[in-house]
């Protein structure tokens, strides 16, 4: 079976072909078509037991927002639908003074990983980063406005090390519970306001111990304060995800859709990395089958901040590749796309370009404004919870463009 796949949530990958003389850029964590070889920038996913860490200092002002109609929205938000936007923990700094918050219901940290004993590992600059001084100020000012902040505890398994680690750690009832109660006492001390659990892929024999953890987490977090949101991250193709149990009561309030890295490296064929139609497998595809299995309001869309570049055999429509290919943030598919006229698919729904690289030709896909909204639109018409994005900071200085898109698409006039 063939497995879609993204990072929701997740952060860059290390490692997934370099970069060009255009200044294509390392690729968003995530797999696809089972063609394994992403890690995570910043650190390592690990193993074993965390070193001995000191818990967070709870700050008086920051403390979870006042429940306001169910998980998603607050009592002040003037918003539509939701939208959760990651933020990788390299990029807050950055991304901080740049967030205009009427336009973001959640935003989610990421990440700090889990390790197989359950623990989340502290050792890090992800650790470091999440109870740093610039988180406090997204916290405190992202709460100011109503926006709600969540941690996102992940565990990938794309390697055959991190399948063993991810194995181990679903696999033990213990190591179950201590992650449960890992998570829900990160939350809590630190004043945010829920967590998503980013598992990708669900390793084969442990789609049940998956739903019990997620379960379990439910459980830890109400036993600390009721009414805190609980997603977890899935990629396009549903694969191992046992969908309808994780939306039952007592489990997840939503799944967030990784629909993005539909091409990637393996490609032999340039296009998009989140086609929203085509002859083959695209997002609509993958909503309407996760819709077959929950309901619309349990669904958040995921649409990426990033284009695909490749070497192809010419400067047509989808050309075959020649490899050396790239991930190509927003900001930076803005600039090239701003040198010459870009095409427009409009099967797929994303702009595209051809260029010349020396003798050669390359070819960049990327969801333009018009991509975004085409994107935002199937979000309305199937009636979904809402819509992601991954992750702020790709856009660089674009931001108020895609903060505008938002704003016109989710937010109440």
């Amino acid at each position: 079976m063939r497995v879609v796949a993204i990072c929701a949530v997740a952060v860059l990958a290390a490692g997934c072909l370099g970069n060009d003389a255009e200044g294509d850029l390392a690729a968003p964590s995530g797999e696809a078509n089972g063609s394994p070889g992403a890690s995570t920038i910043g650190g390592a996913t690990t193993s074993g037991t965390a070193a001995p860490t000191a818990s967070i200092t709870p700050r008086p002002t920051l403390r979870p927002i006042p429940l306001g109609d169910g998980p998603f929205r607050s009592p002040q938000k003037r918003m539509t639908g939701e939208v959760l936007a990651f933020v990788n923990y390299g990029d807050l700094n950055t991304v901080l003074p740049m967030l205009e918050y009427e336009t973001l219901s959640t935003i989610a940290y990421f990440s700090v990983s889990l390790l197989r004993s359950g623990r989340l590992d502290k050792r890090g600059p992800a650790w470091a980063g999440w109870t740093g001084s610039t988180m406090d100020k997204l916290i405190e000012r992202a709460h100011r406005k109503g926006t709600r902040v969540v941690l996102t505890a992940e565990r990938f398994a794309w390697s055959s090390a991190g399948a063993t680690e991810a194995r181990a750690l679903l696999g033990s009832a213990t190591a179950r519970r201590t992650a449960a109660r890992e998570i829900a006492a990160a939350v809590d001390e630190r004043g945010v306001d829920g967590v998503n659990i980013d598992f990708e892929p669900i390793p084969s024999g442990q789609s049940e111990n998956f739903v019990t953890f997620v379960r379990l987490v439910r459980k830890a977090l109400d036993a600390k304060r009721r009414g805190y949101q609980l997603t977890y991250s899935a990629t396009g193709h549903i694969a191992n995800y046992d969908v309808a149990s994780l939306a039952r009561k007592g489990a997840a309030d939503a799944v967030y859709i990784m629909g993005y890295q539909y091409r990637g490296a393996w490609s032999k064929e340039a296009g998009s990395v989140a086609p929203l139609g085509g002859p083959g497998y695209d997002v609509t595809d993958t909503v309407d089958e996760y819709l077959e299995r929950t309901t619309a309001g349990k669904v958040i869309l995921g649409a990426p901040l990033y284009g695909w570049s490749w070497l192809t055999t010419g400067p047509g429509l989808h050309a075959r590749t020649r490899g050396g290919s790239a991930a190509v943030f927003y900001r930076d598919a803005v600039k090239m796309a701003g040198r010459t006229k870009p095409g427009y698919d409009k099967v797929e729904q994303v702009a595209w370009i051809s260029y010349r690289s020396g003798s050669n030709w390359r070819q960049l896909y990327y969801d333009d404004a018009r991509g975004i909204r085409a994107k935002f639109s199937l979000v309305k018409q199937r009636q979904l919870a809402g819509v992601g994005l991954w992750a702020l900071g790709f856009e660089g200085s674009e931001g108020p463009a895609i903060f505008d898109l938002l704003r016109d698409s989710f937010v109440q006039k």
